[in-house]
């Protein structure tokens, strides 16, 4: 990946810049909104009340919020001892994208309409967008490694640096 490049340049490259990396699973907003291809790589269509979710919906996602993020920044600068050349990992809330359907149902007070995209069918989709040179095939990487669990961590650095409160699912 290409931020596991940019932190190796860093790394060999700087001598006085002192860095902290602030590693955040997916932008809960962005991940709700999966474009006009949705239905091809998950997300939801909130008005068409559609829902498309990845696998059987269970899987565990660590999702971030933007405003989490930020206070996550102001958090580490605000501690430096205990942030400066570290990766920290931060994470809003963990939830299963079929909760977050759930969640859409009951304070919208509707049930969406559901399609389950097996991890196989987003793989070859992913497939076909990378060998058409379609912009939409990083979106489509990004939301199967979410869906295998790419978001998850033993240990979190929320408290570490004082973040307790962070925005949540409701």
């Amino acid at each position: 990946q290409m931020k596991l490049a940019i932190r190796k340049y860093i790394r060999e490259h700087t001598k006085r810049l002192k860095v902290t990396y602030v590693v955040v699973g997916p932008y809960f907003e962005m991940w709700v909104d999966g474009g006009t291809s949705s239905d091809q790589i998950g997300g939801f269509k909130v008005e068409e009340g559609e829902a498309f979710l990845i696998g059987d919906g269970q899987g565990r996602i660590a999702f971030t919020s933007m405003q989490d993020t930020g206070k996550a920044v102001v958090a580490a600068l605000r501690h430096p001892e205990l942030s400066y050349g570290k990766a920290l990992k931060i994470s809003s809330f963990v939830v299963t994208p079929n909760q977050v359907l759930s969640e859409f149902e009951k304070q919208l007070g509707t049930k969406f309409t559901v399609k389950y995209i097996p991890l196989e069918s987003l793989e070859r989709t992913e497939a076909e967008f990378w060998e058409a040179g379609n912009p939409i095939a990083t979106v489509a990487t990004l939301r199967r490694i979410w869906a295998a669990g790419g978001t998850l961590y033993d240990k979190w650095d929320s408290d570490t640096i004082g973040l307790t409160s962070t925005d949540s699912l409701e």
